[in-house]
């Protein structure tokens, strides 16, 4: 497999932290680790010099410049929900930048969706400065090959509708489902060893796994390193990434842990 790096663009939940109008602890809070942007991952390939992002939300293009992202090669988008896609029209900079379209990859299910809610994007009457100019690509349940990688989309349930996940050799991004279906549980235990998953709070909630679900998942797949993402205003950073690591499997040496905005991970 080759090598690549995962950045944490964002780590928040839909209203992002603080939430507008809050006056919560964690949304006052002066912790840098509780000022999350919607979630979103940056994976680059060091051999390749490749960069791939998950899901295109409200607060892309603010990401792109903290994290000086020069250039993108593809987007991956989880599912159309508003945080996950609404920054989409700002890919536009990078058309401007390279004169070439940008691939975009998304679950056959949420197309239709996509097309509707970015319907500008589409049409003959706009031209290229004033959209995002894209390859629209329809992805499928299973293995596939972007260049030259091999990757596996999955779907889980979120809801009424479904999230897209996605393997890469030993890890996994895994956002905005409720349950984990269980023969992807069966066909990727202990194949996987680092899984960013998201975890909305310890509260149960109707469309999103809660943190403790989300570690009894990381356990049952046997995950070495586990990444709580997705995160809304009940989880404050210092207060509560204390505790993850005893509910870690007896005997087992797994990492549990909050992502935070700007978190890297090294996979190789």
């Amino acid at each position: 497999m080759t090598p690549f790096s995962v950045t944490i663009l964002g780590s928040g939940s839909s209203t992002g932290v603080p939430s507008i109008g809050c006056d919560c602890s964690v949304c006052q809070s002066s912790e840098p680790k509780n000022k999350r942007t919607r979630a979103s991952i940056l994976i680059h390939f060091h051999d390749s010099k490749k960069n791939w992002v998950i899901d295109t939300g409200a607060d892309f293009r603010y990401q792109m410049l903290c994290n000086r992202v020069q250039n993108l090669d593809n987007i991956f988008i989880t599912h159309t929900h508003a945080d996950h896609c609404h920054g989409f029209d700002d890919v536009r900079a990078f058309y401007f930048r390279s004169k070439e379209p940008l691939d975009l990859w998304i679950h056959k299910e949420h197309i239709e969706e996509f097309r509707t809610r970015f319907a500008y994007v589409f049409s003959a009457s706009s031209y290229a400065g004033s959209r995002p100019v894209i390859e629209l690509h329809e992805l499928d349940k299973g293995v596939h090959k972007v260049d030259d990688i091999e990757f596996e989309s999955a779907i889980a349930p979120h809801g009424p509708t479904t999230t897209t996940v996605f393997r890469i050799g030993s890890f996994v991004y895994a956002t905005d489902f409720k349950s984990f279906p269980r023969h992807l549980v069966e066909a990727w235990k202990s194949k996987v060893t680092t899984m960013i998953a998201s975890g909305i709070s310890f509260d149960p909630h109707p469309t999103h796994s809660s943190v403790y679900e989300t570690l009894d998942l990381f356990d049952s797949l046997g995950i070495k390193h586990g990444i709580v993402t997705h995160l809304s205003h009940r989880i404050d950073y210092g207060r509560d990434a204390k505790h993850l690591q005893r509910f870690a499997p007896s005997g087992a040496q797994p990492v549990y842990e909050f992502a935070y905005d700007g978190m890297k991970i090294e996979i190789s």
